[in-house]
């Protein structure tokens, strides 16, 4: 908990949710209950629908506000910010852990600038929980990346410079995929796509299209899937609803190696 001063009144609790409403915490739980106002953010994971009805039916059929990635860059937080100054308890819901990846840390910031005191309640993240499904030693994780659609007529290679750096080093690399408001959640196909044209830039390669990728299918659904592919092969297939996340993996100890036979689809074709 960050310390108050007598500034505000209001309580802002961030509070991580979880990938499936199963996965919320008794202290979630808590917070979301005793709050004046429950916001939800929508855009890092699809499951939105679903989750707005089990928290409204914890509220007993109070309405949950949605928020955008615009709406809490603009009027969002400034609503958030308004009912805080108002001495209210408000609940800023994020998927995952909210300090994880997409960072809501602005608004904590802001927040504490006035002097509210500003609860931080953890959240089973993507990456965690991904990293365990996955059998692969946490500490043999490099740095992670975000492979992004192209903005601007620019196509980012820094996520590919990363991977590669990972894997000279002997370190297995998470891999997150953009979230687009018009473009959507990306899919295997189209990140495959992207680092293979941004290997033409690299001498080194790597990262290749021999290259062995795990490929995470709605990790934490009751229809969660762990799949190995060859790089080169992504885009040659056709992928189902997201969300969607990879992993590069590095040389494989023995028992990271088995638990992948066992649980994943394909695995053993390739190892």
């Amino acid at each position: 908990m960050d310390n108050p001063s007598d500034a505000c009144r209001g309580e802002l609790y961030i509070v991580g949710i979880g990938l499936h409403p199963k996965m919320l915490t008794l202290e979630a739980l808590e917070a979301i209950n005793k709050a004046d106002s429950v916001y939800l953010e929508t855009y890092t994971s699809p499951g939105v629908d679903e989750m707005t009805s089990f928290l409204e039916k914890i509220r007993f059929g109070e309405k949950i506000t949605r928020l955008t990635r615009k709406d809490i860059e603009e009027q969002g937080a400034r609503e958030i910010i308004n009912k805080l100054r108002n001495g209210e308890k408000v609940c800023f819901l994020v998927y995952g852990d909210p300090f994880v990846a997409t960072t809501h840390n602005a608004l904590r910031l802001e927040a504490l600038r006035l002097g509210c005191r500003v609860n931080y309640v953890p959240g089973i993240s993507v990456y965690h929980y991904s990293i365990s499904a996955t059998g692969l030693f946490n500490y043999k994780f490099g740095p992670s990346v975000t492979v992004v659609y192209p903005r601007w007529g620019i196509k980012f290679t820094s996520p590919y410079m990363t991977i590669n750096e990972n894997l000279e080093r002997g370190l297995h690399t998470f891999v997150f995929l953009d979230i687009d408001e018009k473009l959507g959640p990306m899919t295997p196909d189209i990140a495959a796509k992207l680092l293979l044209e941004a290997s033409t830039e690299f001498e080194k390669r790597n990262l290749n299209e021999n290259s062995v990728v795990l490929v995470l299918e709605r990790m934490g659904g009751p229809n969660e899937k762990i799949y190995c592919e060859k790089l080169g092969g992504l885009p040659n297939k056709r992928w189902g609803a997201p969300p969607y996340s990879l992993v590069i993996p590095s040389k494989l100890h023995f028992m990271e190696k088995d638990v992948l036979l066992s649980i994943g689809l394909g695995c053993n074709k390739l190892f």
